[in-house]
């Protein structure tokens, strides 16, 4: 009866601390007054350590000495209003004042190293701004010519009617570009994005706004690739189409092929995200259960004239992989298909429908040399390499010397962790290849293998969270990881994050799981954990600065200040 009594009043605590409604000090009365209750009886009031256990029978006796090792193991913890054990060891620290907690956790170097890396983060996303972008890229364009990149591409007035379809995370701020540049001229045309702005997309009336889904599509993304394809093949051989595309655009522009069912393209979609295969493999499969991908929109749109503005989230900008090529040439074939749905063991599991569009009889989308792709102009207004540039420029502005390896990082994300780390750790202790104060700048697109039942926070988290520990100790250091477009996976409302080498021991002294969120892909939940246990506040390592409306994949940032 006193195991069942302290069993209840333990399960008490839990729901109690669960909800919140009990302060820790209560939960953890509750708690000892459980382990009291279930001690054996000392009617004689003799010490503790020469009271006897009463007589019981072997069965009873045993469950007595179970309980009380069980009950006592229990009594070490304590419980958080979300439910999370922490051991009673580290209650001092948790429960201290606010200034306290501040003096214990700020080393004095790390909230400025931290600021700093959001600054350069921050700079390298405003400089691929789409509608400055598009504004750039057609400088010298007015009423009567369209200028791409200083030449004139189109006489617009020898066209009758100009439509612009835009589709992806940037398609409202490309728009609105083309708008400050041709405005007037402009006819009906169609925008699909993932989300409007709280202050409305600032578009007039003759673009139809439309909501579809990312990354994975739903109905949204259907009924607005049919508004996108019934205004291309709409156009007459003497109008101008402009197609602007921008990342995210493969899921948003969705058209599954016939007979493969809406259901089917977003568990295909999943499976591929999930598989950890490459955006290339992953864009050359979806094209070929399309009817939009891979040139099959520029298709829909001849014999009028096609001029495309491309913002690229793609390693090395190739025209058929961003938003899955759909105004040029297909380089990918069916054959390439089946090798990458047979690497990642995907094609045992893929409809019949799906296999069908895969079978080496089906039918091939458009490829480079098509005779009507002739005299297309295709352009990309900015990219990845131009983030980083910027990064590169704010960096030295704040002081350091910019150490720039590129635009082409690629790999699973906590390699390319592990990697960034031993480049830390080399500036930090060797000085090389250049003494401190530096920042290490590079960007791409890391990619991540799920479990089968994944947590919240995407590559750049991830990889946030393994340079924790991979640069634990070191001093006046902190490593950087975040999306251009304001998110990181689904679910979830942070880009990225930022570490320093002090981060880890913290988070072990908070009794935190890094294992767990390492192994579970709970980077989200284990840094939002960590702000509320640890800081006490929200965004001192998740980066929260909202939708950017642009995307060039990922900026990875290594600072290393002088050391003191």
């Amino acid at each position: 009866l006193r195991c069942m009594a302290g069993a209840l009043l333990y399960l008490a605590a839990i729901a109690r601390g669960a909800a919140g409604m009990a302060s820790p000090g209560t939960r953890t009365h509750v708690i000892k007054s459980a382990v009291e209750h279930f001690r054996p009886p000392n009617p004689r009031g003799l010490p503790r350590s020469s009271a006897k256990t009463p007589t019981l029978s072997p069965a009873l006796h045993r469950l007595h000495r179970i309980s009380r090792h069980v009950f006592g193991a229990l009594a070490a913890y304590e419980l958080t209003p979300s439910g999370t054990l922490f051991s009673q060891n580290n209650l001092s620290r948790r429960h201290v004042s606010s200034s306290a907690r501040a003096e214990e956790k700020d080393s004095g170097w790390e909230s400025g190293l931290r600021e700093a890396a959001r600054s350069i983060f921050r700079s390298a996303c405003e400089a691929v701004d789409p509608i400055n972008a598009v504004e750039r890229a057609l400088l010298g364009t007015d009423t009567t010519k369209l200028v791409v990149h200083g030449n004139t591409v189109a006489d617009l007035g020898e066209f009758e009617s100009i439509h612009v379809l835009a589709f992806g995370k940037a398609s409202i701020g490309m728009a609105k570009g083309i708008l400050h540049a041709i405005g007037s001229k402009i006819d009906e045309s169609v925008v699909v994005t993932k989300e409007i702005p709280e202050q409305g997309d600032g578009l007039p009336s003759q673009f139809s706004v439309l909501l579809g889904k990312h990354p994975t599509p739903d109905k949204s993304s259907v009924d607005a690739t049919q508004s996108v394809l019934t205004l291309a093949q709409m156009a007459k051989s003497r109008d101008l189409v402009i197609v602007c595309i921008s990342g995210g655009g493969s899921s948003l522009l969705c058209a599954p092929r016939n007979g493969v069912s809406l259901e089917e393209m977003q568990q295909v979609t999943k499976d591929l995200l999930a598989s950890g295969c490459t955006i290339q493999e992953k864009n050359a499969v979806l094209k070929h259960l399309s009817r939009v991908k891979g040139g099959q929109l520029r298709a829909s749109i001849y014999p009028a004239t096609c001029v495309s503005l491309v913002l690229s989230d793609v390693v090395g900008d190739p025209l058929d992989t961003i938003a899955s090529g759909p105004t040029v040439g297909d380089r990918s074939s069916i054959r390439e298909c089946m090798d990458i749905v047979e690497k990642y063991r995907m094609y045992n599991r893929l409809p019949k429908s799906i296999q069908a569009c895969l079978a080496l009889d089906a039918k091939e989308t458009p490829k480079p040399g098509d005779p009507m792709f002739a005299k297309d102009v295709v352009a990309v207004i900015a990219n990845n390499r131009l983030a980083v540039s910027a990064a590169a420029s704010k960096a030295k502005s704040l002081g350091y010397t910019p150490l720039v390896l590129g635009s082409h990082i690629e790999g699973d994300a906590l390699e390319v962790a592990t990697v960034m780390s031993g480049i830390a750790k080399s500036l930090r202790k060797d000085g090389i290849p250049i003494k401190p104060p530096v920042a290490v700048i590079c960007g791409g697109e890391t990619t991540m293998t799920l479990p089968p039942v994944p947590g919240l926070g995407g590559r750049n988290q991830a990889l946030a969270l393994r340079a924790m520990k991979e640069i634990d100790g070191l001093e006046h250091v902190c490593i950087l990881s975040g999306g251009t477009d304001g998110g990181d996976g689904p679910g979830n409302d942070s880009a990225g994050a930022v570490v320093t080498g002090h981060d880890y021991q913290r988070a072990l002294r908070a009794g935190l799981d890094y294992n767990a969120a390492l192994s579970g892909a709970d980077s989200y939940n284990f840094f939002k954990a960590y702000e509320h246990e640890v800081w006490g506040r929200a965004n001192v390592m998740h980066l929260r600065d909202g939708p950017t409306g642009t995307n060039v994949m990922d900026i990875m940032l290594i600072l290393v200040q002088q050391q003191q």
